[in-house]
């Protein structure tokens, strides 16, 4: 009986999880955001991040389902610095804040909200370049990090019940990072080629719901892009577009997967970016999916807005 027990909470516990879950792209977009690429030894940069993302296209495999009964926000504010500590090495350091927003409109007209905020998880990531060729304009960098658990798990609903791991501010676990990148740069035609990828490999969450243990499934990001420096009215502006690959994999509670969870997209990402002098720049970008395809029925990002300031100290060029 006390077996036959255990698993029928089991069940309830995954399907209880299930409704609750909404979108693997949801969170803190640190795997989107993290890299500064180094300019020079001693130098010093920094980067004020505000991202916002929209979630209302839910989807059933590759196919969008006809729902319009719930929707997300996640609205993200990054403060990530980097520091050329040597000619080939530097440190990057991202703090978060995060609040996340979701609305389920319910048959009877009746609308059910739920919301959190608060500081999110800390990112470190250790920087090497380890390619620069001066003739070609070829670099290349790879770096390892992690990410801290800093953020709360424990916020609660209006309903003083807690709020499901994908609507917490932190993830409750200990992740590596491992980031590699890429770009070439053609001087005479003022475009820059870049691509990168970050590798996620997540921890567990041994706390979840006080005794669970929960692992939310590894992230492979990868983008491509193309940057064209013009002068427009005397004024540097810098047109971008990207595309990115990003892949989660499905969570894991209890050595169990969890359904509706993971998943893959590729999303195009147009960009400008304004260059006042040497030391300071304004970057606006959109980005929306082009393809996705998730693993059971999930609510998926739709569009996402981001507004970036850039500082950087004046430098000299790598010897």
């Amino acid at each position: 009986m006390e077996r036959i027990s255990l698993t029928l909470f089991t069940l309830l516990f995954l399907f209880t999880e299930c409704l609750a879950q909404n979108c693997c792209s949801g969170g803190v977009p640190l795997s989107s955001n993290i890299g500064i690429v180094p300019t020079s030894k001693s130098n010093f940069q920094a980067a004020l991040v505000g991202d916002i993302n929209y979630l209302k296209r839910v989807m059933r495999g590759s196919q969008r389902v006809d729902d319009r009964i719930r929707e997300r926000r996640t609205t993200s504010l990054l403060f990530i610095s980097s520091y050329s500590i040597y000619e080939r090495i530097s440190v990057d350091l991202t703090l978060s804040w995060v609040q996340q927003f979701r609305k389920i409109n319910g048959f009877s007209g009746q609308i059910n909200t739920e919301q959190s905020s608060g500081i999110g998880d800390i990112a470190i990531l250790a920087k090497y370049r380890f390619l620069k060729t001066e003739k070609t304009g070829f670099d290349g960098f790879g770096g390892l990090g992690a990410k801290l658990a800093t953020g709360k798990t424990n916020q609660l609903n209006k309903d003083g019940i807690r709020l499901s791991l994908d609507m917490q501010p932190g993830s409750g676990a200990f992740d590596k990072l491992f980031w590699l990148y890429f770009q070439q740069a053609l001087p005479e035609n003022r475009i820059k080629f870049l691509t990168s990828s970050l590798f996620q490999l997540t921890g567990t969450f041994k706390e979840y719901n006080l005794t669970q243990k929960y692992k939310v499934g590894n992230s492979l990001v990868s983008r491509f892009g193309i940057i064209k420096n013009l002068t427009v009215a005397n004024q540097l502006i810098d047109f971008s577009l990207e595309f990115l690959f990003r892949k989660n994999w499905i969570d894991i509670v209890e050595n169990q997967k969890l359904p509706n969870t993971g998943g893959q997209w590729i999303f195009i990402k147009p960009g400008l970016i304004w260059s006042f002098n040497e030391s300071l720049s304004i970057n606006l970008a959109t980005e929306m999916p082009i393809y996705s395809e998730v693993v059971g029925e999930q609510l998926s990002s739709s569009s996402r807005v981001i507004l970036q300031v850039n500082f950087s100290s004046p430098r000299k060029q790598f010897d």
